[in-house]
This record gives structure tokens, C-alpha cells and sequence, in this order.
């Protein structure tokens, strides 16, 4: 762990002492840029800068080829920082609370990620590309304005955790039945009218959260859905439920 005033003694004196640092926390610090030196920091894996005032990243950050771990919410980023995208080993990556308003193609570079906090930005689409995020498992990206999601979302096959509430979804691709390792769903709060019969193909889900959409039926696939222990349904306009939903005796 390194602290403020040893950081600011490694870029403005020249120390080598914390070279092999391996986690440095800068939160709260009112901190407005990283030096363009934190290339002094070539073993770096944790790095927590949230709660700060930084809209942007040197372009050393891509130096970092070892960082695992980068904590960057509740910052003023409205743009997706360049230098990022080559930081090619991270594994979890937390935006929340920021202004991004799209995510850049080359965010498949990140393709090691397990853990991708989005929550609370004003990211309105996902390109295509972001279903080359092969290894995510935790994906947050409520409270954003996403109007839909890409095809290529059924490709994220590890996905086991997936909340969108609070969007402005209006439907999910038929791909979305490709995630069968996905246990939990959050789609509170959105304007879905209907759903892909496919959504029967998640046969992982333990619990579905469709409250507060614009939901008039919903197809008998979702009796498939056999392990479900938690199904949402309320404040929506149905006029039926198929019986299949019957079978769900969790």
C-alpha cells in the first residue's frame, strides 16, 4: 500500500524505493490528473482513484501491463480514456458514477475482464465489439440510457451476473438466450414491450427482475426457466400469463 505523500516523493524526487509497489490508493484526494511518470510504477496490479476530480488519463497509464485491478468511479470522465484500452491484463474495472456517454469499439482489447462496473453514467449503446468481452462475469449498467443492446450481448458466455435496471431498453436480442451460465438478471425499471421467446434458454437464472416495464404478455418459454426462485413481474400491463409459469415451483 502506498500513501500520498509517498507517491508524491517517487514523481517529483525521483525515488525508486516503491518501484515494485503493487497497490497504490488515491482516494479522495481531490486529485485533478495523474502525473505523466506513473510509468514509475512498472509492477503496479491495484490502482483506487476514485471519489477524485480526474477527466482524463497520461498517456504513460499505458505503461501499466501488469495492472489487474483499476477503481476509477466517481471521477468527471464523460469520454473513455485511450491509454486504458491497452492495459491488456486488467480483470476488474469500475467507472460507476462518471459521464461516459458511449464505450469505444476497442474495448474488446480488454478482453481479460471478469468484473465491469458501468453503474450510473449516461452510456446511451454498447458497439458490437463489446461481445468480445469473452471472460466478464459481473457486468453493472444500471442507470444509464441504453436504448438496446448489441446481437453480439449473447456473446458474453460466462456472464453471471447482469443488472440494466433503470434504462430505457425497449427489447433484448434473440442472442440473449446464448447466456446459459447466467444466474441473475436485473431489467427493473425499463420500457421493454415484449420478450424474445429465447429468454427460455437461460436455464441458469435463479432470479429475474422485469418489474416496471411495458410488459402485455410474456411467452411460455419462461417456464423453462426452471431453476428461477425470484420472479418480478409486477407493475407491468399484462393481460395473461401462460400457464407454463405454473411448473416454476421454486
Amino acid at each position: 500500500y502506498l500513501g500520498l505523500w509517498a507517491f508524491w516523493k517517487l514523481v517529483h524526487w525521483g525515488s525508486i524505493h516503491f518501484r515494485n509497489t503493487g497497490t497504490l490508493r488515491l482516494i479522495k484526494k481531490d486529485l485533478q490528473s495523474l502525473p505523466k511518470n506513473i510509468n514509475s510504477f512498472p509492477e503496479l496490479q491495484e490502482l483506487f482513484v476514485r471519489i477524485n476530480r480526474l477527466s482524463t488519463l497520461p498517456e504513460t497509464f499505458t505503461s501499466l501491463k501488469q495492472l489487474r485491478t483499476l477503481d476509477i468511479s466517481e471521477n468527471n470522465f464523460s469520454i473513455f480514456p485511450e491509454p486504458l484500452l491497452e492495459c491488456r491484463q486488467l480483470k476488474k474495472l469500475d467507472f460507476t458514477r462518471n459521464q461516459l456517454n458511449e464505450i469505444p469499439k476497442d474495448i474488446s482489447n480488454l478482453s481479460k475482464l471478469h468484473r465491469l462496473d458501468l453503474f450510473r453514467n449516461s452510456i446511451q449503446s454498447l458497439p458490437e465489439s463489446f461481445g468480445q468481452l469473452y471472460s466478464l462475469k459481473t457486468l453493472l449498467l444500471n442507470e444509464n440510457h441504453l436504448e438496446y443492446l448489441p446481437d453480439s450481448f449473447g456473446d458474453l458466455r460466462d456472464l453471471e451476473y447482469c443488472d440494466i435496471q433503470h434504462n430505457t431498453l425497449r427489447y433484448l436480442p434473440d442472442s440473449i438466450g446464448k447466456l446459459t451460465v447466467l444466474s441473475q438478471l436485473n431489467l427493473h425499471k425499463n420500457d421493454i414491450t415484449c420478450l424474445p421467446k429465447t429468454i427460455g434458454s437461460l436455464t441458469s437464472l435463479t432470479r429475474l427482475q422485469l418489474s416496471q416495464n411495458h410488459l402485455t404478455h410474456v411467452p411460455d418459454t419462461l417456464g423453462n426457466l426452471t431453476r428461477l426462485t425470484w420472479l418480478d413481474l409486477t407493475e407491468n400491463p399484462l393481460t395473461s400469463i401462460p400457464e407454463s409459469i405454473g411448473t416454476l415451483t421454486r
